[in-house]
């Protein structure tokens, strides 16, 4: 898990306009999509901080692996969630009422942090490098 921890800069994206029309957020695929996301991660005893910052927004959610916790979506919108360590990357699985789940990997690929979403049959992958 301690390799998560830090701050990481998005160097690329692939696929996030097709990946945020899924989540039913293509009118705000302009604003998510315009500048380069901030992954700011944290860990004080087993709670988890994830912040993730894009544009003048930002999502934060906390929490404990294996334990099913209340998050938000970047567009504010309510969600359930479970993050678990499964080998060497974290797997996030993201529930909301009437909603496609969405499975996001966390995973190390030489020296860069890829982050891959699924939705549906929509992948999409941001890749980040550590500050």
């Amino acid at each position: 898990m301690d390799q998560f921890i830090g701050k990481f800069v998005q160097t690329s994206s692939d696929n996030m306009d097709a990946y945020m029309k899924e989540c039913g957020l293509a009118d705000k695929i302009q604003k998510y999509n315009s500048k380069p996301r901030i992954l700011e991660v944290s860990k004080v005893g087993a709670v988890i901080t994830n912040t993730m910052i894009f544009g003048d927004n930002s999502s934060v959610n906390e929490f404990e692996l294996d334990k099913e916790f209340d998050a938000t979506l970047p567009d504010g919108t309510p969600c359930r969630a479970v993050v678990r360590l499964d080998g060497n990357r974290l797997v996030e699985t993201r529930s909301r009422c009437g909603v496609k789940d969405i499975e996001n990997y966390r995973e190390f690929v030489g020296n860069e942090l890829r982050m891959t979403f699924n939705i549906g049959s929509v992948v999409a992958v941001l890749t980040f490098a550590r500050q």
